[in-house]
């Protein structure tokens, strides 16, 4: 996961509820292109204007079916017969979801703008014979449990 963060900014233009816009993504092959290894790098931009978001590494739950501290949510759907159908993680305690970094800014100015970079890593999938093209739905939750608006990307064609 990357993150680009500029704090200074007065926040008057921001909100408490973070805020989430799609920005794009890149397909990277990992590897020989054979091995038909890739990730999917998600990017999207966020502004926080209390700049609670993230949790410090002493704070993630060491059961892993706990998910109370998550704070990036990820839906990933496949193009089936025409129309879009969620796929779930084949494991349930190992969700697409994730947890983000610890990012309040020291000082008294919270406020956060800033991207986020991602990688899903599409090494499993495509779980449906003849999909060819994926879409993403991503979420911020902060840590006083506000979210974001949804983010929805466009169609991500598959390279065959």
């Amino acid at each position: 996961m990357l993150f680009l963060v500029q704090c200074g900014k007065d926040g008057s233009d921001f909100s408490e509820i973070p805020y989430a816009e799609w920005r794009g993504h890149e397909i990277e092959v990992i590897g020989d292109p054979s091995d038909n290894r890739r990730n999917i790098i998600l990017k999207i931009y966020f502004t926080d204007k209390d700049g609670d978001i993230g949790v410090q590494d002493n704070q993630i739950p060491e059961d892993p079916c706990d998910f109370s501290t998550y704070s990036l949510f990820i839906k990933y759907f496949e193009r089936v017969g025409g129309s879009y159908q969620e796929v779930l993680p084949m494991d349930s305690c190992q969700p697409f979801d994730q947890n983000l970094p610890y990012l309040t800014p020291e000082g008294q100015n919270k406020v956060l703008e800033g991207g986020i970079q991602t990688a899903f890593s599409y090494l499993a999938f495509p779980r449906n014979p003849g999909v060819d093209s994926v879409k993403f739905e991503l979420q911020i939750r902060d840590r006083a449990q506000h979210l974001s608006n949804i983010v929805y990307s466009p169609a991500i064609a598959i390279p065959q």
